[in-house]
């Protein structure tokens, strides 16, 4: 005889069903796995720092001894990216504030220091940076425009930064000047036209002049122009220099209005 397992109308089906409970128990079974890898895990994880902490415990300390000195560096670097910032916005102005207003008297004093040469050499106008990476621009009697830099020799560039130093000088009204070896690389014609121009009452020469040059003749020529009324003997003295291993002469000519109680 065939069985059948058919569903016939009224009879029921015999299926294996899973005890009761069972999925819950398999649920903790899981559970109590995991938490035990876990727990496993995190057992070996704390063995393994103890143990890097122990093989590596002179390294630690000088870490934690570095931690000190990482943040004044810190301290240190942030003040210098600070500063350096402040000194490039600074640099980027400058040349619009050294030459706000100085073209004028700049040609004018480069002029009269060059005023024994032959007039194509004189300048027509004169044009200072105002941003960085300009040049100095002039332009001739016969109209030639150049850079001041590629075609005026050493002793015309020299004549040139002085006119700017003193331009500068007078533009500012600052009561004293001082000249350190000027004249140096610049011949005697012009050192003439340059005495003229830093006694000249009317611009210069009415403030108080220090002048330091290794030229004699400069300095002898300095004190025969130097008006008598204002003129203060000067005082000499023979120094050895070490370095040099030689005998140098001081000397020290003093030249302005007098002020105050001076002897």
């Amino acid at each position: 005889m065939t069985r059948s397992w058919g569903t016939a109308k009224g009879s029921r089906t015999n299926v294996p069903r899973a005890p009761p409970n069972s999925t819950a128990m398999v649920n903790s079974l899981f559970r109590s796995t995991l938490v035990a890898a876990n727990e496993k895990s995190a057992m070996e994880a704390t063995q393994a720092i103890e143990k890097f902490n122990r093989e590596n415990e002179e390294l630690i300390r000088e870490v934690e001894a570095e931690k000190p000195l990482i943040a004044r560096n810190l301290r240190f670097s942030i003040a210098y990216a600070s500063l350096r910032k402040k000194l490039l916005a600074y640099n980027a102005e400058l040349p619009l504030a050294l030459a706000s207003d100085l073209n004028e008297k700049t040609l004018k004093f480069y002029n009269e220091v060059n005023k024994n040469d032959h007039p194509s050499d004189r300048l027509k106008s004169l044009k200072l940076p105002t941003a960085a990476g300009e040049r100095i621009e002039i332009e001739f009697e016969n109209g030639d425009k150049c850079d001041a830099l590629q075609v005026l020799s050493e002793g015309h560039i020299r004549c040139l930064g002085l006119a700017i130093l003193l331009a500068k000088i007078t533009r500012d009204r600052l009561p004293f000047l001082i000249f350190d070896d000027v004249v140096n690389s610049i011949d005697d014609e012009h050192r003439g036209a340059i005495i003229d121009l830093i006694l000249n009452p009317e611009e210069v020469g009415k403030r108080q002049l220090i002048v330091t040059t290794h030229g004699e003749d400069f300095v002898k020529r300095l004190e025969n122009a130097v008006p008598m009324k204002k003129y203060k003997e000067p005082h000499q003295c023979s120094c050895l220099d070490e370095r040099l291993g030689r005998c140098g002469l001081l000397r020290l000519v003093c030249a302005g209005q007098k002020t105050g109680n001076q002897s």
